[in-house]
């Protein structure tokens, strides 16, 4: 696990948005559907595999996906929607001290408020 090796906590699943045309009804919409699925995934993992790999059963069943679908279960956020604007920051000061990034961004000048 990342996070074991100096790693900060972070999102794996981020969407981006044109900050200047968004739709916030459609990106609240958008959460609210993604936050119940990923409770539908969490709360049925066994039906939720068999839909989807039936999108492309050659591909997708098989043991590697199995495994990675099983690990993955534990770590989605019930609630996809929320941001921890201090998370954010936190992982943006690790990149930035790793030099991954030359400047260092707020998570308040980019993340947009759905209040």
């Amino acid at each position: 696990f990342p996070e074991e090796h100096g790693v900060p906590a972070y999102d794996e699943l981020v969407f981006v948005a044109n900050a200047k045309t968004y739709d916030k009804e459609a990106i609240k919409a958008f959460n609210k559907a993604l936050e119940q699925a990923t409770t539908y995934i969490v709360n049925h993992p066994k039906e939720s595999w068999k839909e989807f790999v039936a999108y492309s059963p050659d591909t997708l069943n098989n043991e590697l996906n199995q495994r990675a679908w099983n690990d993955t279960l534990t770590r989605f956020a019930l609630r996809p929607s929320a941001v921890d604007l201090k998370r954010y920051d936190d992982y943006a000061q690790f990149m930035y001290s790793q030099k991954i990034i030359e400047t260092l961004p707020k998570a308040k000048d980019y993340v947009p408020s759905f209040d």
